[in-house]
């Protein structure tokens, strides 16, 4: 028997700026950034916080440099994001736009999608 796997929307993050970079290893590649998060996606009721993402967990970071990653973490600045969590329980990040944030990723990052 095959089930759909369906998400519930947990929140909305939109990235504001950059707040760290650490490539201290090269297999977690971790980028903290500034967001404002809310319930909804008109941000009706906005808080600020911050949030780490190891990129790794989104695409192939192998080979990546310290550059690399800061091309592709100032490209996530001014896009909003979901958090969703499925019937099993796993979170997951899509774009706004309804992609994973790993093929949006791709897809917006001149030097990956090449």
């Amino acid at each position: 028997m095959n089930t759909v796997n369906e998400s519930t929307t947990l929140d909305y993050i939109k990235i504001v700026e950059v707040a760290a970079i650490y490539t201290d290893d090269a297999d977690k590649l971790d980028v903290t950034f500034w967001i404002v998060h809310s319930q909804n996606d008109e941000f009706t009721s906005p808080h600020n916080g911050i949030i780490t993402l190891r990129l790794s967990e989104f695409i192939d970071t192998l080979g990546f440099g310290n550059q690399d990653i800061q091309i592709i973490a100032t490209q996530l600045i001014q896009q909003t994001v979901t958090r969703r969590k499925d019937n099993e329980g796993n979170i997951s990040f899509y774009h706004i736009v309804g992609q994973p944030l790993g093929d949006w990723i791709y897809e917006n990052t001149p030097f990956l999608n090449q």
